[in-house]
């Protein structure tokens, strides 16, 4: 070591480091002392130093955005040595941001032999192999970038060169539109916007209601339906980062169809479609949020045919290697694709534990092939029987937030989700919303008050709760609705037609589940009081058609043959025919 620049805010701290130098016997020619990372910059930009000696974190330009500064503004030859002190509750938060930086070293608060340690080796072992690993060091509150700064630009200059066309081809929708055309794969009707009067042009041409979102993005991130002119002119006039590189993406909006999606293991020539997974929720709402039946149930088999072949196609053409997504709907009983997503989805381990097949492993090896030299596994892979239905479930954080309306969209707000696994359909949904802690009653008062959209499937729904032992509780044209087709009901008062209404009856326990379906700005803010009233007094809740269908099947099926009963994983998998 000839030159370190020390950079600590503290004067005690800086005074502890240079003892520990000056004790551990580490040869150096002089130490610089900076009380930030901004003077630091500044001795960097005046004089090239070996090593840098940084804390984490500190009020004015911390070591992580030091080691980012160097990174960025100083040549590859002159870039000095990083080492990163850190306090122990800033140690986890330090190392998740290492692979951003330039950080060579970062370390735990250290005594002087275990700092002298690091300081005799580092020197040495990056000079002789330019990155190090953990058994270079005997010292057990080290933990080292395990690539170096190099093969870390390597491999971002590799999945550039090899990838970021991929994901263009998903992303952009002209491009995806052009591969779709070559497939000839049908998918909805769409185009691309960056300004208000681009989008008002492609609303005329596609029609109402359409589906809009920015570009590369992530979890339906800004994803909106929008019914007319006002809502789209709204939605583009708030839309920030739009450019000709980064458009809104619009899409003809699928009224009432059925979304489903498919998760794809390829190693650019063979394709392995494991199951195909039926959405519960109808078209609108983010998949991440959507409860899911793993393998379909109600989809044709001729359309879950056509779902993998389209997958395979699309795999191929988009040469992916790895894991992949795909989202479709079925309208009109015709299948559309939505989407590509060329990378791994929330859904891969309910995928692989529902089927029992490993398709993280599968997919590092295939990504690895060119370093292992092993055959790829996909070619091997064949369809099987499953005779067990799993039901993912979505689980929400609306209990923390009892000011937010849970009603859900294209823009996801799960926070995570569940797998009920059973031998049946309406078991395996209530295990999943056991599982989320919504535990559905087996008896007693639902309330059922729904949207004028929804009033079409209402009464069918409610003579299946009605079947289902439950007395039926409505409001106005429901009421009226359901009464009118002979379900017996009780009528109840919404909060603005005076009392008792239905918070009192929520309020006082008299409510054992809840049905609202919002539909419109106006009614939407009408009813939220009654889902918000719902979650804080704990009781079950659906704002969907669908999800009240699927919710009466477990009901059902946990009344009619009660506990299920436990089978580890392993059994359900022993069960699997090929």
């Amino acid at each position: 070591m000839r030159s370190i620049l020390l950079v600590e805010d503290e004067k005690m701290i800086r005074y502890g480091i240079y003892v520990m130098l000056e004790n551990s016997g580490v040869p150096y020619k002089k130490i610089t002392e900076c009380r930030n990372g901004k003077e630091a910059v500044e001795c960097l930009k005046k004089e090239n130093y070996d090593l840098v000696l940084t804390d984490i974190k500190m009020p004015i330009m911390g070591g992580l955005e030091l080691a980012e500064w160097i990174e960025n503004n100083m040549e590859q030859e002159k870039q000095p040595m990083i080492i990163a002190i850190s306090g122990y509750a800033e140690f986890e938060y330090a190392r998740g941001m290492m692979q951003h930086h330039a950080l060579n070293y970062l370390l735990k608060p250290v005594d002087r032999e275990e700092l002298a340690k690091v300081l005799w080796n580092a020197e040495k072992i990056f000079k002789e192999k330019g990155n190090a690993n953990e058994d270079d060091f005997d010292n057990e509150n080290a933990s080292l970038t395990l690539t170096s700064r190099h093969k870390m630009e390597t491999a971002l200059e590799y999945i550039r060169k090899n990838y970021g066309k991929t994901i263009d081809m998903a992303e952009d929708r002209d491009l995806f539109n052009e591969m779709m055309e070559k497939l000839e794969i049908p998918m909805p009707e769409s185009g691309m916007a960056v300004t208000i009067d681009d989008a008002l042009e492609i609303a005329q041409r596609i029609g109402y209601p359409l589906m809009v979102r920015p570009s590369y993005v992530l979890g339906g991130r800004g994803m909106e339906v929008v019914y007319d002119d006002d809502s789209l002119k709204q939605y583009m006039a708030a839309a920030v980062g739009v450019t000709p590189d980064r458009p809104i993406l619009i899409d003809r909006f699928l009224n009432d169809a059925m979304e489903c999606e498919a998760d794809a293991i390829s190693d650019g020539e063979n394709v392995f479609v494991p199951a195909v997974m039926e959405h519960i929720e109808l078209a609108g709402i983010h998949s991440g949020d959507s409860a899911c039946i793993l393998p379909s149930k109600h989809i044709p088999v001729r359309h879950v045919q056509t779902i993998k072949e389209y997958t395979k196609k699309i795999a191929k053409e988009m040469n992916v290697r790895g894991l992949m997504n795909m989202q479709y709907a079925i309208a009109d009983d015709k299948v559309y694709v939505l989407e590509a997503n060329p990378r791994a989805s929330r859904t891969v381990p309910l995928v692989s534990k529902v089927c029992n097949i490993n398709m993280v492993k599968l997919a590092t090896d295939i990504v690895t092939r060119e370093l292992t030299g092993r055959p790829s596994p996909v070619k091997d892979l064949k369809d099987r029987k499953i005779p067990h239905i799993g039901v993912k479930q979505a689980v929400f954080p609306f209990n923390m937030f009892p000011e937010v309306d849970p009603i859900l969209g294209p823009e996801m707000r799960s926070t995570g989700e569940v797998l009920g696994l059973a031998n049946s359909y309406g078991a395996a949904i209530f295990k999943a919303e056991e599982a989320t802690q919504t535990k559905l009653p087996t008896s007693g008062r639902v309330l059922i008050s729904v949207s004028d959209r929804d009033k079409k499937d209402v009464v069918a729904l409610a003579r299946k709760y009605y079947d289902a032992g439950f007395e039926i509780v409505a409001t106005g044209k429901t009421f009226e609705l359901i009464n009118s087709n002979n379900i017996p009901a009780i009528k109840i008062k919404k909060i603005k037609e005076g009392r008792p209404n239905i918070a009192d009856a929520l309020t006082n326990g008299e409510l054992d589940m809840v049905i609202n379906t919002p539909h419109g700005k106006e009614s939407a803010h009408d009813d939220s009081y009654i889902r918000k009233t719902a979650i804080k007094m704990k009781i079950p809740y659906m704002t969907n058609i669908a999800a009240a269908n699927a919710a009466v099947e477990g009901i059902l099926e946990a009344e009619i043959h009660g506990t299920h009963e436990v089978k580890s994983l392993q059994e359900y998998h022993k069960a699997i025919k090929d």
